[in-house]
């Protein structure tokens, strides 16, 4: 398989960049995977990618380090740019892939990196991580809505809601990010928001969250729909002639 530009905006991680699942073999002229997992043909073709731009995703992880002096976490590596002259092939069990990685600027990939470094320290309890993170990632239009939704999620509940309401869902990248604001959303009541935002979201968490909303939608209807009847005095004690 041959083409000569393949876009690649990968998320995961460095060492565990696969989840796991797969051996990967990085080389000088390219990388292999393998795994006795039955997974869709995409999950090879990305580890394989994923292995493949490693070396740019330490790199970046190591940059911001020094840039913030914190400790990037091995789990959270970010690359966006492009793979061009990308091959791949099967042999013997392996998918091998090769190509020229050519990443985005670093002005562009540290703020994105920065904000998933900044969700991953708001979860492990780094606080003071967050200020200097949150800054580098405020500088980017991209990673700028994620990085509001975290702002929000540590604000007063009142602030957290108008917050939230003031962000366009549809910019959010990062599944926490998604997460959080829709539970806002839901907590304010604003199920039909949270929906929209949940809708992007493939995360188990998300679809569980979806369900809830979904079932508080049906129970707002059955409610919606008593009070309709009691309105046109279907309801018990409506019907007594009483005024």
């Amino acid at each position: 398989m041959l083409t000569s530009m393949v876009m690649l905006v990968a998320l995961s991680a460095a060492p565990s960049i696969n989840g796991g699942l797969f051996e990967t073999k990085l080389q000088a002229d390219g990388a292999q995977v393998t795994t006795s997992h039955q997974l869709p043909q995409s999950a090879w073709e990305m580890a394989c990618r994923n292995t493949l731009t490693s070396p740019q995703r330490q790199q970046l992880q190591q940059q911001l380090g020094q840039q913030l002096n914190i400790k990037v976490p091995a789990e959270v590596s970010y690359f966006a740019g492009d793979i061009t002259q990308y091959r791949q092939w099967k042999d013997e069990g392996w998918l091998h892939c090769r190509g020229d990685v050519q990443p985005k600027v670093d002005s562009y990939q540290l703020p994105m990196l920065a904000v998933r470094v900044a969700w991953w320290a708001d979860e492990h309890q780094h606080k003071q991580w967050l200020r200097p993170l949150l800054q580098l990632a405020l500088t980017e239009p991209d990673s700028t809505t994620d990085a509001m939704a975290l702002i929000a999620a540590n604000s007063s509940p009142g602030k957290a809601l108008a917050a939230v309401q003031q962000l366009d869902g549809q910019k959010l990248q990062l599944p926490q990010a998604m997460l959080s604001v829709a539970k806002l959303l839901q907590q304010g009541q604003k199920l039909a928001e949270a929906q929209a935002i949940l809708a992007r979201c493939d995360e188990v968490a998300c679809r569980k969250l979806t369900m809830e909303i979904e079932h508080e939608l049906e129970r707002k209807d059955e409610t919606d729909a008593e009070n309709l009847d009691c309105y046109f005095s279907r309801c018990t004690g409506a019907s007594d002639g009483t005024h």
